[in-house]
């Protein structure tokens, strides 16, 4: 038997027993990215939507790289 062919996947680390620090550290990248890289798999996997998808419109344009000014909706 050898390696698969493709790495793992943060859903597949996840399953094996790994939490999101582990699984950061094994695909080297950041805690967040490997939180959001499970989400997005567990939903896809469940055939649900992205969740990123449902937030709110400023926090959906941060997710996508576009940061802007937000309305500032406190006293003047």
């Amino acid at each position: 038997m050898g390696f698969p062919s493709r790495p793992l996947t943060a859903l597949q680390l996840f399953r094996g027993g790994l939490d999101t620090n582990q699984i950061a550290a094994t695909l080297r990248i950041s805690e967040a990215d490997a939180l959001e890289a499970l989400t997005l798999q567990r939903s896809a996997s469940l055939g649900l939507p992205d969740p990123y998808e449902l937030s709110f419109p400023a926090m959906r344009e941060a997710h996508r790289g576009r940061f802007g000014r937000v309305a500032y909706a406190g006293r003047e």
